[in-house]
């Protein structure tokens, strides 16, 4: 489960267009 910090990160990485957020989330 993830906590509202890595929620956001992975939020913000998907939004910046960098990888999705299925991606960002093996980066976490």
């Amino acid at each position: 489960m993830l906590t509202d910090s890595s929620t956001r990160l992975n939020k913000y990485i998907s939004e910046s267009g960098i990888c999705s957020r299925r991606d960002a989330d093996r980066y976490i």
